[in-house]
């Protein structure tokens, strides 16, 4: 999608969907079983949430760390409409967002401190991989993903909650999303659950065995219960 194939970047946010599309006639074509079920995580939460609002056919769905707003302060939101806007609309979209570049999070950033997990093996293994394949990770994100980020979240905020199961799991202070953006999209989701947990990072599948176990548990509930209705 990029010059730096280390860069984030997508010139539009719908073209997500047809990753989606792909994979769902892939899904029919197979004949995977039935019923299905939705799970995303961070940006696939966005990506997923849309696919909801177009139709896609699933039975329940849950997100961690939903990115239905990007962690900013106001001002900070302000800026990077602006700066953001500017640099597409003179072509330089392909340009790193400020204090990103081509290196992978992981690879460059110690445990302690980290936004991502307070489990100190899960972020090794996750370094240990970015070692390994080198060639299969992302750096930072470019401006253009970052204006096409901000007006596919403003845009979804816009539109009512699907009629489908759902259960959402957030940080108290998770700083990469908008927490108040999955508070305010949860409590006006029919069917749809909110919790929020405390000391994890931002993603909750890689975080202590406890918060994994408590995450799968509420899942296998959830996808329980669908399955006993239908």
């Amino acid at each position: 999608m990029a010059a730096d194939r280390n860069m984030i970047h997508v010139e539009r946010f719908s073209d997500y969907q047809k990753d989606v599309a792909s994979l769902s006639q892939a899904a029919e074509e197979l004949e995977l079983p039935k019923p299905w079920f939705l799970i995303g995580s961070s940006m696939g939460a966005c990506i997923g949430l849309r696919a909801l609002a177009n139709g896609l056919s699933v039975s329940a769905c849950a997100f961690t760390s939903p990115m239905w707003g990007i962690g900013l302060k106001p001002m900070e939101r302000v800026g990077a409409w602006t700066v953001s806007r500017t640099f597409c609309a003179i072509g330089r979209s392909q340009t790193y967002c400020p204090g990103h570049n081509a290196k992978n999070y992981a690879s460059c950033t110690a445990f302690e401190g980290n936004r991502i997990t307070n489990d100190g093996d899960m972020y090794q293994l996750w370094r240990d991989q970015a070692a390994a394949k080198p060639e299969l990770q992302t750096g930072g994100s470019s401006m253009g993903w970052l204006y096409q980020g901000l007006a596919e979240c403003r845009s979804l905020s816009k539109i009512p909650a699907p009629n489908v199961p759902c259960i959402a799991f957030c940080g108290e202070q998770d700083a990469i999303v908008d927490v108040r953006a999955i508070q305010d999209r949860m409590a006006s989701w029919p069917n749809g659950e909110l919790e929020m947990m405390r000391d994890v990072g931002h993603e909750l599948l890689l975080e202590r065995p406890l918060v994994q176990e408590r995450i799968m548990s509420r899942l296998s509930d959830l996808s329980g219960m669908v399955v006993k209705c239908g």
